[in-house]
């Protein structure tokens, strides 16, 4: 047999024994600290709470806390990472409990998405701005049309969170003028609505988390590390 058969041979992919290393015994597979960034700002604030300030005087003065309570970096961190799998699990559990549970849960996300868009009108640094921008544009187009059957399934149902859920929306939308093109008439119908809006919120965030992820290094680096300076 040719020698060229057997250099052939070699060449294909788990052939020999170093292409058929176990993913386990990567170098990568298990990290001696395997919190991401976000996690590391969320811990930093959380130690921050815990180390008292000294004024001039050099009188205890409060925490470092608030170098970081509803600071730029931190808003961008909190939304950086999302599990959409857990959240659509938890929704259509309780969408199979009761409506109300279900609008309850989806007000939540829908206010979490309200709230975000607000604390960004805060936001000092350009790219921060522009993906605040970018947030809301796809926000308004995502809701834009669900929004309004949400909360008319809302109002049918007697629903007690129905104001909160009206300015929650406006939030977002930037309007009390809400389009209603959806049929609400059957419970199968208002369970297509509430999915339907859930939906779109979890891209709204997932949107926004992937914008985040790609600004908080850079942010990180200006938004914490300069601050942190100017207290020395």
């Amino acid at each position: 047999m040719s020698d060229t058969y057997f250099t052939k041979l070699n060449r294909q992919h788990g052939s020999q024994q170093q292409t058929r290393l176990p993913s386990v015994l990567a170098e990568e597979y298990l990290q001696i600290d395997d919190r991401s960034l976000a996690d590391l700002i969320r811990a930093l604030a959380s130690y921050a709470s815990e180390i008292r300030f000294f004024n001039l005087k050099n009188e205890p003065e409060g925490t470092w806390q608030s170098l970081f309570s509803e600071s730029e970096v931190m808003v961008i961190a909190d939304a950086a990472e999302i599990d959409i799998r857990t959240l659509k699990q938890e929704f259509d559990t309780k969408l199979k409990q009761s409506l109300t549970d279900g609008l309850n849960y989806g007000l939540q996300a829908i206010a979490a998405v309200g709230r975000w868009l607000g604390a960004s009108e805060r936001f000092a640094y350009m790219e921060s701005r522009q993906a605040a921008l970018a947030v809301r544009e796809y926000s308004q187009e995502m809701l834009g049309d669900i929004g309004g059957a949400y909360l008319k399934v809302a109002v049918s149902e007697k629903f007690e969170n129905a104001q909160e859920l009206k300015g929650a929306l406006r939030n977002i939308l930037s309007t009390d003028k809400l389009k209603i093109q959806y049929r609400t008439q059957s419970y199968r119908d208002k369970e297509d609505i509430l999915r339907n809006c859930f939906d779109k919120v979890l891209r709204v965030r997932e949107y926004t988390a992937e914008h985040c992820a790609k600004l908080l290094p850079s942010l990180s680096l200006r938004a914490i590390t300069i601050p942190a300076l100017a207290y020395c």
